[in-house]
């Protein structure tokens, strides 16, 4: 039978798989190592030359006081979002007395102005605009169809899905911050040009990460599905392993989050429409607004 074609999101160039099917069963190897990039072994004045941010800058301040510092190679360290940048140098910057705020939490701003928001000429009416617009069948995820959002919520006739903040440790099983719980994503090893199967590797993989990021109380810290594909990608051609990098960044954060504080999220952008949204899992759906990342859970 002739497989489907890929789905493609609007927002991104990767291919975005349907949920697995029941039954479908893998093994997940455990993966451990540590990895370099030039960046990382570079002198501190190197660091500092693309250093670009303030969490970027700390980062280099930190290794020039200290080199052994255990932190991700800087390349890898500048995907994060602010919020977990500012949750892996914390530590550190409190120990070497380095000066470091946390992340400003970004306000609610209103969306601009449209042609019907003017008013009307003498005359003539301007029709009303809807509230909340509904998404187009060309970027709506066809399984969502059924589905409504409401901010915290989406509403779906197969049940209701909560959005995910960061969670205080108190709040989650001990035992998933320990070390000997492992993400454990798997690289890809299926054709390079076969899109399909890369898609249903993406999917899964990417799926996995979010279950795990839970697991830990950053759910608000997420990756999107966009800038998880982009890192396979970049990886996959310097010939480096997607499953040991995203490995030893999760033991960073867990180490990290066993002692450190998080605010429950650093944005306030949510999503105002369901064109910005994909299923993950039956159990995860993910809304990504250019700016962050959402995750809503059933």
């Amino acid at each position: 039978m002739t497989q489907p074609a890929p789905k493609y999101s609007a927002r991104n160039a990767c291919v975005i798989r349907p949920p697995l099917r029941p039954g479908r069963l893998f093994q997940w190897p455990v993966l451990l190592a540590w990895w370099l990039s030039p960046l990382a072994a570079a002198a501190p004045a190197a660091c500092f030359v693309h250093a670009t941010s303030v969490y970027e800058k700390a980062y280099c301040q930190i290794k020039e006081e200290a080199p052994a510092t255990a932190l991700p190679a800087f390349d890898d360290f500048r995907r994060n979002d602010a919020g977990i940048q500012y949750l892996l140098l914390k530590r550190h910057a409190t120990r070497l007395k380095i000066a470091l705020d946390p992340p400003q939490v970004s306000p609610r701003t209103p969306p601009a102005a449209s042609a019907a928001d003017a008013p009307a000429a003498k005359g003539i009416s301007a029709p009303a605009a809807p509230a909340n617009p509904a998404p187009t069948a060309a970027t709506l995820d066809s399984r969502l169809k059924d589905c409504s959002l409401k901010a915290n919520r989406i509403d779906c006739t197969s049940g209701q899905y909560l959005l995910q903040e960061n969670r205080a440790n108190h709040r989650l099983v001990p035992e998933h911050l320990q070390d000997d719980r492992p993400m454990a994503l798997q690289d890809y090893t299926g054709p390079a040009n076969d899109a399909y199967a890369k898609g249903d590797y993406l999917t899964r993989n990417y799926g996995r990460y979010l279950e795990k990021m839970l697991d830990i109380g950053l759910g608000a810290a997420t990756l999107s599905y966009t800038r998880f594909c982009q890192i396979h990608d970049e990886l996959s051609a310097r010939n480096m392993s997607f499953a040991e990098r995203f490995e030893t960044m999760y033991l960073l954060l867990k180490k990290d989050k066993r002692t450190l504080t998080v605010a429950a999220r650093y944005s306030e952008t949510l999503p105002h429409t369901l064109s910005q949204c994909d299923t993950v899992t039956p159990r995860l759906i993910v809304c990504d607004t250019g700016s962050a990342n959402w995750v809503y859970q059933r």
